[in-house]
């Protein structure tokens, strides 16, 4: 399974600061969390982190057991069809997002067991904060699959959202370069009957997208 971390964003939302630097421990950072920590027992992961040239350089740095690739993308999307093409024999895919953080270490291999051959994807999920609404891919599911996927509006009342996401290549089709990121992916194949069932995490998840977010990671 080919693990892709999407780190190729312009690092306008906090100060400039490439966010999957922001520290998380002693001599840790974001980053560290996706490629070292993150692992599965049900599939062995190979790690590519996408990146710009801008951070190139210092992401080759640190020397991690990861492919690196350099990018030139607008949208996660885009960054993910550059990230495919370059590894075409791959077909099973994982993506978690480096500006984000969890504490479920057996989310991904809870996932891994439910990626089986009846579904074409497989969503980790959390349960949403008040404060959260309207700023994720909140989630709809039944006993067994997700059902609808509804992107930061304000007005949904599901009460879910997906922070991690497996899938297989014959949804790829779905990916579309001009939107945002790879949960609208998710949302159309689902509307057109591709199944994805879901692992509900048991702990809390960061977006440390805006400082607020990350404040609470770091502070609580």
């Amino acid at each position: 399974m080919l693990h892709i971390i999407p780190a190729a964003g312009k690092a306008s939302r906090i100060g400039g600061i490439p966010k999957f630097l922001l520290p998380v421990g002693d001599k840790e950072f974001l980053l560290d969390f996706h490629v070292n920590s993150i692992t599965s027992k049900n599939n062995k992961l190979k790690k590519v982190i996408a990146t710009s040239e801008e951070f190139y350089t210092t992401i080759k740095k640190m020397d991690y057991e990861a492919d690196l690739l350099e990018v030139n993308t607008k949208t996660m999307n885009e960054t993910v069809v550059k990230v495919l093409q370059k590894y075409p024999e791959e077909t099973e895919f994982l993506l978690t997002m480096p500006d984000t953080y969890f504490y479920d270490s057996n989310l991904i291999n809870n996932m891994s067991k439910l990626f089986d051959k009846d579904v074409s994807g497989t969503l980790g999920l959390w349960n949403i904060e008040k404060s959260q609404i309207g700023q994720l891919g909140q989630c709809k599911i039944d006993q067994y699959y997700v059902t609808d996927i509804q992107d930061k509006n304000i007005n949904c009342d599901y009460k879910l959202f997906w922070g991690a996401i497996m899938w297989k290549k014959n949804v790829n089709k779905y990916i579309v370069n001009k939107d945002q990121h790879i949960g609208f992916m998710a949302e159309n194949a689902i509307r057109d009957n591709y199944k994805f069932n879901y692992s509900i995490a048991k702990k809390d998840y960061y977006d440390c997208g805006t400082f607020s977010s990350y404040k609470s990671l770091i502070i609580g």
